[in-house]
């Protein structure tokens, strides 16, 4: 229902003047609050219903999201976890706080790098393609090949690359693959890091390699918030590069974090970086991403028929910041 008009009805013929609207809907207000007093009205609540914050809140929860309060200002928060054609009917046109991870790439001997983290603000429209990339599978170390790509999550015509897989060791060393971190190199490996692919604006880092021929540590992949250190001869698997923290929940939460790199089975394994990254291994399969995190899969020992482990998935979330007057809460 439109309310642009000078009166409108509310319960038992009693009906809202402009003032009162503008009460309602202060100017710049966001157009959920447009959205929830027409809502409101229609449903026939009275003045002190449409000033209630609980209600507000309600519906915009009944609409798929969660609200809370950070700062000192209340958000509407929306996670993707999956892929999806999302209307976004309450807030079409408002500007939105984005946050959007590819999948993360798998292990082998190296861990796997981080998918790409991308955080912005943009203006949302009614109908919007959301998708949400699964993480690469870790490769075992039977296979002349390197853990998988993890795939890529788009949202609003921003695209996220997928992290890099790790690389292998069979008969020869061998480069981790590029992607949006990079995946570590196996063991021995002292040629070029797999680097960083992304977007304008997203986050990223290389994989590591190793310095010296004899290391007995897969390097770890590469994260969004650093590149990992390289391994040497008799070092211990290295261990994945950090993620990036987001604020985008109210709390600080790190993602896409690098996966460890595997070691023999008298070694130490490089842990996972903070954000999902998958743990190395020394005697079995690697630790898997984290999901929803974009984390790397992390490596395992390059002899075993063991896997490494598989990358997390994305996540896509969009925060809303809610107008709620002062009015509210009456």
């Amino acid at each position: 229902m439109a309310i642009n008009s000078t009166r409108s009805n509310i319960t038992g013929g009693r009906s809202l003047g402009f003032q009162e609207l503008a009460t309602l809907i202060p100017q710049n207000s966001s157009p959920g609050l447009y959205n929830y007093v027409s809502y409101g009205i229609a449903q026939g609540y009275s003045k002190s219903q449409l000033l209630s914050a609980t209600n507000y809140f309600n519906y915009l929860q009944s609409n798929g999201f969660t609200t809370f309060l950070y700062s000192g200002s209340y958000y509407a928060l929306r996670t993707f976890t999956s892929s999806t054609s999302w209307s976004n009917s309450i807030f079409t046109g408002a500007n939105a706080d984005v946050l959007i991870i590819a999948g993360g790439g798998g292990g082998q001997s190296g861990g796997g790098g981080a998918g790409e983290m991308y955080e912005g603000t943009m203006s949302i429209p009614l109908n919007t393609t959301v998708v949400v990339g699964s993480g690469g599978a870790g490769q075992s170390g039977s296979n002349s090949a390197n853990g998988a790509k993890g795939n890529s999550s788009s949202f609003n015509l921003i695209s996220c690359n997928g992290g890099g897989g790790a690389g292998y060791y069979v008969s020869g060393a061998t480069e981790g693959s590029a992607g949006g971190s990079g995946g570590g190199s196996s063991i021995n490996w002292i040629g070029a890091e797999a680097g960083s692919v992304k977007t304008a604006g997203g986050y990223g880092y290389a994989g590591a390699t190793a310095t010296t021929n004899g290391s007995n540590g897969g390097p770890g992949g590469g994260g969004a918030g650093a590149r990992p250190i390289n391994t040497f001869a008799g070092s211990p698997g290295g261990n994945g590069g950090v993620g990036r923290i987001s604020t985008i929940t109210g709390s600080s939460v790190y993602y896409a974090g690098g996966g460890g790199g595997g070691t023999n089975p008298i070694g130490t394994p490089g842990s996972g970086g903070l954000g999902g990254g998958g743990n190395g291994s020394h005697t079995s399969s690697g630790g898997n991403g984290t999901a929803n995190t974009g984390g790397g899969g992390g490596g395992r020992y390059y002899s075993t028929a063991e896997s490494g482990g598989s990358g997390g998935s994305g996540v896509v979330i969009v925060r809303f910041l809610l107008t709620v007057p002062s009015s509210f809460g009456a």
